[in-house]
Formats: C-alpha cells, sequence, structure tokens
C-alpha cells in the first residue's frame, strides 16, 4: 500500500515537472504554440460550428420525438405541372382512416387572420389544422391542453409561445379566455412549448372548420393542406411511398375519372420532414460543409507542420537530456503534456469561436429560415469538438514527435550543432508538399466564394421587369366580417386609393393582390379556345393577380401592346385581362392577342400585353402571367397589397401612408411596410446567406495557408541560418538572400495555386447545379483571387525572411 502510495506520488510529482518544463518550452516558442492554437481555433471551432449547423438543419430542425418516422405526403399532378403539392381535406381524412403504414396523419393550412388587440387590429398567421395535428409531432403543451379532432366546431385556439408571450405577457392565466379572430371567437386552450414552431411563422392554431357533405369534404381538387404523417416504427420511407401507390390506385377505383383522370398521373410522394424543413439550405449545407471539411484537412496539416518545425528546434535539447540521462517514455511524457496544454488552450478558443460563428450564422440567416435560429451547441457538439481536438493533437502532433525522437543522439549533438543541425528524418520536401496542399484548398475555396459572390451582382443586374426604385409597399387586409358584400369591399378599396393618392408628395398608387418578391399563392389554369394543340396539348398555369388603381404606373411596368385598366373598367361590364409577354409567346405564336379570349377561371378579353415581371427570385424562369381587374371582381381576395409611387422619398410617405388607411377605418391592419427594393433585397437572402458564409470561410481557409507557409519557412529559414550568414560575410547583399528566400515560399504557393486552379476548373461544372444557377467565372473575379492568394504568399514568406536577416550574421557564425 505505501509502495503504491509512494509510485502515485512520484508519478503526481513527475506529471507537476513536466507540466512546469512543458509551459516553459510553450513560453519559449511562443510564436509556433499561438500559431498551433490559432489553427485549432479557426479549422475545428469552425468545424464545430458548422456540425451543430448540420445537425440542426439535416437531423433535428424541430424537437419532435422521432422525427426520423415523419413524413410530409404531398400531391403531384404532372399533366398540370403539379410537384410537391398540398393534399384535399378528403385525401387528409382517407388516408388518416388508413392505419395500414401510419399511425397519425394531419394537415394544416396557413392563412392569416386579424385579430383585435385593444384599438387596433393586428395580422397574425394562422395554422388551420386538420386531424390530431398535436399527435402527429409528439408535442405536450406548456400551459393548458390541445384541442382535438372532436372540437371542430368548439372555436379551440393554441397559442404559439412568442405570440403569447409578446401579446399577453406570458401571463398563464389566458388559458380559458376568447379573442376575436376575424371577428369570431376563439376559447384559448393551451400554450405550445417554446421550441415547437410549426409552421415556422405560425402565431396560433384553429381548427380547420370541416362540415360533413360541405364542398370542401368532398372535393379533392381544392388542395390547401400540407400534410405529415407519421410511420408506424416497422415501416420505412421506401415502404410508406409503396403504400401512397397502392392507396392512389384504390382511390383512382373508387372516386373514378372526375378527380383522378387516368392522363392527368395523379400521385403522391412521400418526403421526409426533416428532407422538406430544409428546403433548398440543404443544398448550401452540405456545399459548406464540404468546405469545412477542407478546412479541417487543412487545419490538421497545419499543425502537422508547426509540430514538425518545433520537433526539429528542440532535436539538439532532447538529444542531450537523452544524454543526460532522460529515458524516452519521459521525452514522450513531456510532449505530451506540452500538447495536452496547447489542446486544453486550442480547445477553449475553438469552442468561443464556435459560439461566435453560429450567433453570427443567426444573425445573417434569412428570417424565414427559421430552421437556423434553432441552432445550439448541446453535448454532441462538445464531444465532437473535444474528440476533433484530441484527435487532431495526437494524430498531426505527437506522431511527429516520436518521429523526431528516432533520431541517434550522437548525431544529432555532433555535426556542428547550431540550427542548421536541427535536421528532420523526413526533410523537407514533405513539409512543401503539406503548404502546397493548403494552399490549392486554399485557392479552391476563396475561387468558389469571389465566383458566386460574383454571381450575386451578376443576379442584382438582371431587370426584374419595373423599376422598384421610389416605390412604397404595404399589405392591407379587407374582413369579409366588416364588408360583408363585393361592394362594400370594392367600395373600401377605392377609398383606401383616393386616400391614398390624396398624401402629399404621391404620383400614383395602385393595389395588387400579390406583389413581386412575395409569396404569390394564386395560380389558375390558362386556355385560348381553339389553341390546345398550339400549347402543345398541355393544361398551362398561370400567375393570376388582381390589381386596381395605377398598379402598372406605380411599378412602371412597361406595356407592350394596347391598354391597361382604368376606373371605367367595374364590375358588370365584360371580364378583361392583361396577360404579359410570356404568355402571348406560349399562347400565340407572334400574333396579337389584344381583342381575343381566353379562359382563366371563365372567359376574359385580353385588353393589353405587359413585360414579364419576375415574380420570386430573379435567378427565376420567365413563367406567365394574367392580371385581371380588382374592381370587376372584388370578392376574389380579401388582402391586398399597395404600391405607391411618389415624388418624394418613400420614407416621407410611410407615415402619411399608415395615417390615410387609419383615416379610411381605423381598424384595418396594415402590415410589412417596406420600400420595394427592401423586398427585391430579401428575396436574394438565401444567395447572400450562403456567399456570406462561403467568403468567411475562404478567409478562413486563406489564413491557414498563410500561417503554413509561414511555419514553413520559418523552420527552412532558420535551418539555412548559419548558410546565410556565410553568404552575406562573403559580400552577399541583403537584398539577393531576401528575394531567395520569399521565392522559394511564392514557389510553393505558386504550385499550389495552380493545383487549386486545376480542382477550381474541374469542380465548377458539378458545382453549376448547387449554387443557384451559378454561371462560369468571369475574368474579373478570377484575377482577383489570384492576386489575393498571391499577395498573401508574399506577406507570409517575407515576415520570417525579415526576422532572419535582423539576426548577427557573427553570432551565428559562433554557434557549434
Amino acid at each position: 500500500m505505501d509502495d503504491r502510495s509512494q509510485r502515485s506520488e512520484s508519478l503526481l510529482h513527475a506529471l507537476a515537472r513536466d507540466a512546469h518544463a512543458g509551459f516553459r518550452a510553450l513560453r519559449s516558442s511562443r510564436m509556433s504554440s499561438a500559431v498551433t492554437i490559432l489553427t485549432l481555433a479557426i479549422g475545428i471551432g469552425a468545424n464545430a460550428a458548422m456540425f451543430s449547423v448540420l445537425q440542426s438543419v439535416l437531423f433535428h430542425p424541430l424537437p419532435v420525438p422521432d422525427i426520423e418516422r415523419l413524413v410530409v405526403v404531398q400531391d403531384e399532378i404532372p399533366k398540370m405541372s403539379l410537384y410537391g403539392g398540398r393534399m384535399a381535406a378528403g385525401e387528409v381524412l382517407d388516408l388518416a382512416k388508413d392505419h395500414r403504414f401510419f399511425d397519425a396523419v394531419a394537415g394544416v393550412e396557413t392563412t392569416e387572420r386579424d385579430f383585435v388587440a385593444g384599438d387596433k387590429t393586428l395580422r397574425v398567421s394562422a395554422a388551420s389544422t386538420l386531424g390530431p395535428f398535436f399527435d402527429v409531432f409528439g408535442q405536450r403543451p406548456a400551459h393548458g391542453a390541445f384541442y382535438h379532432t372532436g372540437d371542430d366546431q368548439a372555436g379551440a385556439v393554441v397559442l404559439s409561445q412568442q405570440f403569447w408571450r409578446s401579446t399577453f405577457g406570458g401571463d398563464s392565466a389566458v388559458v380559458g379566455r376568447s379573442i376575436q379572430l376575424d371577428g369570431q371567437s376563439y376559447r384559448i386552450t393551451g400554450i405550445a412549448r417554446k421550441e415547437f414552431r410549426y409552421p415556422w411563422s405560425v402565431d396560433v392554431w384553429i381548427p380547420y372548420p370541416l362540415i360533413a357533405g360541405s364542398r370542401a369534404a368532398v372535393d379533392r381538387g381544392m388542395l390547401l393542406f400540407t400534410t405529415t404523417a407519421r410511420m408506424k416504427p416497422s415501416v420505412p420511407v421506401a415502404a410508406a411511398q409503396a403504400g401512397l401507390v397502392t392507396i392512389m390506385q384504390e382511390w383512382t377505383t373508387q372516386f373514378g375519372a372526375m378527380w383522378y383522370p387516368a392522363s392527368y398521373g395523379r400521385r403522391m410522394q412521400a418526403v421526409p420532414l426533416v428532407t422538406f424543413l430544409s428546403g433548398q439550405l440543404r443544398s448550401i449545407v452540405l456545399l459548406l460543409a464540404c468546405g469545412m471539411g477542407l478546412l479541417l484537412v487543412m487545419a490538421c496539416v497545419n499543425v502537422a507542420v508547426v509540430q514538425l518545425v518545433r520537433a526539429a528546434a528542440r532535436m539538439r535539447e532532447d538529444a542531450v537530456r537523452a544524454a543526460l540521462g532522460a529515458t524516452r517514455v519521459q521525452l514522450v511524457r513531456q510532449r505530451i503534456m506540452e500538447n495536452g496544454m496547447l489542446a486544453a488552450c486550442g480547445g477553449v478558443l475553438a469552442y468561443v469561436t464556435a459560439r461566435a460563428i453560429v450567433r453570427y450564422v443567426q444573425v445573417i440567416a434569412p428570417r424565414r429560415e427559421m430552421v437556423l435560429q434553432n441552432i445550439t451547441i448541446d453535448g454532441t457538439v462538445l464531444a465532437f469538438l473535444l474528440l476533433t481536438t484530441i484527435l487532431t493533437l495526437l494524430v498531426f502532433s505527437v506522431a511527429p514527435a516520436l518521429g523526431s525522437l528516432n533520431v541517434d543522439p550522437a548525431s544529432a549533438l555532433g555535426g556542428g550543432g547550431g540550427r542548421s543541425s536541427a535536421v528532420l528524418p523526413f526533410g523537407t520536401r514533405l513539409l512543401h508538399l503539406s503548404v502546397g496542399l493548403q494552399f490549392a484548398l486554399s485557392t479552391l475555396l476563396v475561387l468558389s466564394a469571389l465566383v458566386v459572390f460574383d454571381n450575386l451582382f451578376q443576379l442584382l443586374d438582371v431587370a426584374p421587369g419595373f423599376r422598384a426604385e421610389g416605390v412604397l409597399t404595404a399589405r392591407i387586409s379587407v374582413p369579409a366580417y366588416r364588408y360583408q358584400t363585393p361592394a362594400a369591399r370594392a367600395g373600401v378599396a377605392e377609398q383606401l386609393l383616393t386616400h391614398v393618392r390624396a398624401v402629399p408628395g404621391v404620383r400614383y398608387a395602385g393595389l395588387t393582390s400579390g406583389l413581386p418578391f412575395t409569396e404569390l399563392g394564386a395560380s389558375s389554369l390558362v386556355r385560348v379556345p381553339g389553341r390546345e394543340d398550339m400549347s402543345g396539348g398541355d393544361d398551362r398555369h398561370a400567375t393570376l393577380l388582381f390589381t386596381g388603381g395605377d398598379y402598372f404606373q406605380a411599378l412602371e411596368i412597361p406595356v407592350v401592346r394596347g391598354r391597361v385598366f382604368t376606373s371605367a373598367d367595374v364590375a358588370g361590364t365584360r371580364r378583361l385581362a392583361v396577360v404579359d409577354q410570356v404568355l402571348v409567346d406560349a399562347f400565340f405564336r407572334g400574333e396579337d392577342p389584344v381583342g381575343k379570349t381566353i379562359i382563366v377561371g371563365g372567359e376574359a378579353e385580353i385588353i393589353g400585353v405587359v413585360g414579364p415581371v419576375k415574380k420570386r427570385d430573379l435567378g427565376e424562369k420567365a413563367e406567365p402571367a394574367v392580371y385581371l381587374s380588382y374592381q370587376q371582381a372584388p370578392g376574389a381576395v380579401r388582402t391586398l397589397s399597395v404600391a405607391v409611387r411618389g415624388t418624394s422619398s418613400p420614407e416621407a410617405i410611410r407615415a402619411a401612408l399608415r395615417a390615410a388607411v387609419h383615416d379610411v377605418d381605423p381598424y384595418l391592419p396594415l402590415s410589412e411596410v417596406s420600400t420595394m427594393e427592401e423586398r427585391m433585397q430579401s428575396s436574394l437572402a438565401p444567395q447572400r446567406f450562403a456567399t456570406t458564409l462561403l467568403v468567411a470561410f475562404a478567409g478562413a481557409s486563406l489564413s491557414l495557408a498563410v500561417l503554413g507557409i509561414y511555419g514553413v519557412l520559418s523552420y527552412t529559414t532558420a535551418r539555412r541560418a548559419r548558410e546565410i550568414a556565410i553568404r552575406m560575410a562573403i559580400g552577399a547583399q541583403r537584398n539577393d538572400v531576401l528575394r531567395a528566400v520569399v521565392g522559394r515560399g511564392v514557389m510553393i504557393a505558386a504550385i499550389g495555386l495552380v493545383a487549386g486552379l486545376v480542382l477550381f476548373f474541374l469542380g465548377t461544372r458539378l458545382a453549376s447545379g448547387v449554387l443557384y444557377g451559378m454561371r462560369l467565372p468571369r475574368a474579373v473575379p478570377l484575377v482577383a483571387a489570384t492576386a489575393l492568394l498571391s499577395v498573401a504568399a508574399v506577406i507570409a514568406s517575407w515576415i520570417p525572411s525579415v526576422r532572419a536577416l535582423r539576426t548577427n550574421p557573427a553570432s551565428l557564425l559562433r554557434e557549434g
């Protein structure tokens, strides 16, 4: 027992001595220690942050138990070019009754409702649910209780945590009270947990008022519901998909050609919920994860380079200690202690870096990508960070140290001593190769970032089809419970236009059911009598928009031929339509369409043709559009957007616009007041997000490459210190020596740069399908990237060269 205690005490003393010696060694080589810690912070911290993003986006976008068992069931009708669509109420209910493949099925339709709060009306996002919605997602309430399927007529409502806190101050006593939504009373039954937000923007959940035998219950063409199903534990996604094929065949037999004509090829598709929620973020995150993998490789190589340099610099010291009796175990133990200290410092700084990156991602993330707001650095991420730090230091740090210990002490102490004798058994080629690899990977990331950045600017140069400058926009709801007849709704719309036009500085004011770069929900089949063959035999869809006032003039949408709507085009007159050039090219093949008839929910006469307008994205493919007069169909939509162009700035009109709407009706909810330019910028948020992150990661990779060049040249210059001193002693000029040393670093970087260019051009075509239709690189970003990398290489090579030349040659020649 005493012997064991003595051995333990002796080991503790030895470890304490090693720790003290290790601390002194790290302090004596501050530069290499700082480079190692900084490399770990950049490489491992960025990878830990990206790991948390991957986990949130690709695996756990919602706090839902057994989320891998949830799928989104979508209707698809190829004949109508409808893919990934919603489902009809009857389909959702039938699917819920069929328990062969799913335990529970529920649908949700997101709408907007007017919520009266005191003396003002707010527009809130409401999710109408069909079926056991909360059971499908395995949720429990934070307060109160969730409503169930049988409560359809009870007027129940569940509040989101955010809406509950912002509106009711987090008072749990509101459970059981009633609120007014669209003039109807709803009783608050419960409050959802903070973590649950589906759909992302929802404020309240209410049961869908489905009445047995109603049109909504039997109509299988009204595709309203995003449908989520929880698969049985024994059913994989592939089996669920096969089951949907079987169910669709049964429905086709049961309901016949009225709802499921064979020529339409109607079908259902099962998509994992995590895939559905990640959306376009999936490709962005996967691409960035690849970049992070390259960054981790660079960090590992960089740590190996620095540790090889440290090992070479300490060969003489280790040889002296070995000659004085130090055992191999003692030497290795001290190295492990030193690297443990580096790992601890690097790991802590990597954690701080990871948290900063996660916070940065949440700040720059598009608002509609709520999944990114749920990113957390949890235990799994911390375990990843710790394991990566330890492995990086052990594999790429201790291994070089062990290699250096194989050098014979006699040979290390002989041979002239000095710095020139600190020669690695591997030579310097491995170091040069490692730095060349880092520069190649850095070149690949920097070029990718600059080209994506360049493509974003090219998108900004795309003409949207209208002039956004100087236009103020807002959304206005015309509630049906306050304006119950079409005439009343038409009257309030005219009052709005009259009051807005009277605002000082307003030149044009128009209304529309959907502004560009917003969610344009309406779509309709378009046919031309007698022209089905000209459209290729397929039914065509077009975006359907209702407009009023001076909408086309406010946005300065060019009129190609004919005219647009006027105040004389009112209800009771012949139904009129304005179409865009895309529809004309698809249906009329160069003919003049003015005066001809199209069928879009009924017959309408074309009175004019306008230019195509980008609807959701500057990079989107042009789609046909049909504009109808809101005055001719005032009951068609209840939420309108106003577009105002004035002689003064939009900011000067903003307050006056609110006052004008308040004068018409103080209970008319006005929301999303913003300029048209702001809407366009918001539409590019995903591209900006991907570009910003890729540029940041490219900067991190360039930093690692610079650190790598600096580390290698510090080592090679130290090895050549005696040679440099001799050359200067016999008359060599400082500039000649400087040029020779810097030239070596630039040559290493140039080889890596060429390799990176080759990798980039080989991967450009592969990446073009991921990065939003990325175009081939232009000369300007390529030249800029090459110049940036070259300057970085020169700077990284210059610093150790200047440091070496500042050393007194006489002192170097006296060594050994």
